[in-house]
């Protein structure tokens, strides 16, 4: 358009124009800010019915909740986890299934007696469990009443079962004569009030074009006809955490996951099926790869499956060195810390009764507290808990997090290790014989949709004084195995993708030639802490592995991938920072047995 500046109807239509955009731009300023007003105040509203309404029944059951003949509860404590969750899966570009679900998971937790004293950590006869999940629903939307109502009958569930509980505990303690100061523990530790909120911005996330991203992921497997098993999911969990207790502590904060999950399945000619996946986790989806990027490393993933088809059996047990890499690495630091019967995680005894009425501390076979102090891992390594720390050499960590999930804000830097010597474990507010207060690790782990509370990792620093360059460690792993014997010695590192969670190729390296050759049915015989104890030689630079946890307990050992981890959004956001690679003096291999049947599909896969 040529505009003439000397022409009087020109000037005209200029004024126009200046002053219809002039009034545009003043239309767009207004609307963005009654956006903006809109979504802040329906943050205010959602957040001060939920709180109001967290608090106004709390207050009413401390005050007025009683039983005839029985204690009032002296602690009450209200989570609520608002939860907006998506996922979707997919498989040779067509989807399985897409959900997109709200709802509300919630924990009540009541108390009868006193710190000192209280209806916890008892077993007798038929054991009441004080803290349980709720079998009333709540509401999704934020009702006042609905969640009131929630809280109060499940309050009094609890209530009931407390100070039943809590009667039957002081009537035995009684009838043995015995008085507070005979017990050895406390029940609950004390901790500070926090009034504590954090505001987050909501996750913008688009259904169609996840949708979308999982299709696209998975129907690259449809090039590969040895490929027998396949899919790709996507997982996003936006959720607000509200917490309020009797003590006066009201804490809110954003809790938000993402993931997306790749995996293939195909089977060897003699009938050994071989599994891999990769997960990558972030806390939004806006941060996890792009889809072309994981399109690349499932092409890595499919290729590497057909490699392993045709690699060399393990035909005989392994007892030897192993030198681990990177990801490899940072797994057998999380298993033996945090997946074995000894971890750095407090372990209660509770008192117990027996038919005979005698009373006891239950035995604590598979705790490290009787090693505090002592030396449990070679003086080399010093294991330090950071919470706090939200990038090592500007990487994000998954596991950063400023308050738990009990309201108590972590220690900055929780010595756990030094030198090889245990100094304390990961607790919450329920004392241990050694670890008599909390230092801020009850924390939140997702598990099918559930928010479940215990005490485990955020930010673990593995540090090492005494680095190696990690071919001198090569070197060192091959004249190891001449030493000992062996004509072959094992390398683990992972398959070269992005993600959390990936394969780990497991290689043999001839001792004479130094030749590499890739390894498959074998299983890892899980290793103890004691392996830490014995020579273990770290390299000199440091590596950084954002994982989903799976915290297991002496009671209830799980079984997972040793070393990999499990796929999928599963655990509890956890960050380590270990050495990139490790040498262990002596770890077992087994080889899996070969079936005697063919197991081989009869004719060939219609993907081609």
């Amino acid at each position: 358009m040529n505009l003439n500046m000397n022409n009087p109807n020109t000037n005209i239509k200029i004024s126009r124009m200046f002053i219809f955009s002039y009034y545009k731009r003043l239309i767009l300023q207004s609307l963005f800010t009654l956006y903006f007003c809109f979504s802040l105040n329906a943050h205010i509203t959602q957040d001060s019915v939920i709180l109001s309404a967290m608090k106004d029944e709390l207050n009413r059951n401390i005050n007025d909740l009683s039983l005839p003949g029985y204690d009032k509860p002296f602690y009450i404590a209200y989570t609520i986890v608002d939860v907006q969750n998506f996922e979707v899966n997919a498989t040779l570009g067509a989807l399985l299934s897409s959900d997109d679900d709200r709802y509300k998971d919630w924990h009540v937790r009541v108390m009868v007696g006193d710190y000192d004293l209280n209806d916890e950590n008892y077993s007798y006869t038929k054991p009441q469990e004080a803290i349980f999940r709720p079998s009333i629903q709540m509401p999704a939307e934020d009702d006042y009443l609905g969640i009131r109502r929630s809280l109060w009958l499940t309050t009094n569930n609890v209530y009931h079962s407390a100070a039943q509980t809590y009667k039957s505990k002081v009537d035995l303690i009684k009838h043995k004569q015995l008085n507070k100061s005979d017990l050895e523990i406390p029940d609950f530790s004390k901790a500070p009030v926090e009034n504590i909120y954090i505001n987050s911005p909501m996750l913008r996330y688009n259904k169609h074009d996840l949708e979308q991203k999982a299709r696209s992921i998975s129907a690259v497997l449809k090039k590969y006809a040895e490929i027998h098993a396949s899919g790709a999911s996507l997982s996003v969990v936006e959720s607000v955490v509200y917490f309020v207790n009797s003590e006066g502590s009201v804490v809110r904060y954003p809790l938000s996951l993402a993931s997306v999950t790749v995996y293939a399945e195909t089977m060897a000619e003699d009938g050994e099926t071989i599994k891999h996946g990769i997960t990558y986790v972030e806390n939004d989806p806006d941060k996890l790869p792009s889809a072309d990027s994981i399109i690349e490393d499932t092409k890595i993933l499919a290729e590497n499956l057909i490699e392993l088809r045709n690699a060399v059996r393990l035909e005989e047990n392994y007892s030897g060195p192993v030198l681990l890499q990177n990801e490899a690495a940072a797994g057998l630091f999380e298993n033996l810390f945090f997946n074995k019967s000894e971890n750095l995680i407090a372990s209660r005894e509770s008192l117990q009764s027996s038919s005979q009425m005698n009373v006891y501390y239950s035995q604590n076979d598979f705790s490290l507290e009787s090693k505090i102090d002592k030396l449990v891992i070679a003086k080399n390594l010093s294991v330090i808990s950071k919470p706090g720390l939200k990038k090592y050499n500007e990487i994000p960590l998954l596991g950063s997090f400023i308050i738990d999930a009990e309201g108590v804000i972590p220690q900055k830097n929780l010595i756990l290790i030094e030198k090889g010597v245990l100094k304390t474990l990961l607790n919450g507010r329920t004392p241990s014989r050694n670890v008599p207060e909390s230092n801020g690790h009850n924390r939140f782990s997702y598990s099918e949709g559930n928010f479940i509370k215990q005490v485990g990792p955020g930010v673990i620093k593995v540090e090492n004084t005494e680095g190696i360059a990690f071919e001198q460690l090569k070197k060192s792993l091959i004249e190891q195995g001449k030493e000992e014997g062996l004509t072959e010695v094992i390398l683990i590192k992972p398959l070269n993708v992005g993600g959390s969670v990936k394969p780990m190729n497991i290689y043999s390296i001839a001792v004479k030639t130094g030749e590499e050759h890739l390894l498959r049915g074998l299983k890892i015989i899980p290793a103890e802490l004691s392996v830490l104890k014995r020579n273990v030689a770290c390299s000199d630079n440091y590596f950084v592995s954002n994982v989903m946890v799976k915290v297991s307990y002496p009671s209830d050992m799980i079984q997972r991938n040793y070393l990999t981890g499990s796929l999928g959004l599963e655990g509890m956001p956890a960050s380590f920072i270990v050495p990139d690679a490790v040498l262990i003096d002596e770890m077992n291999f087994s080889p899996i047995r070969k079936s005697l049947t063919s197991l081989t599909p009869t004719i060939s896969n219609p993907v081609k």
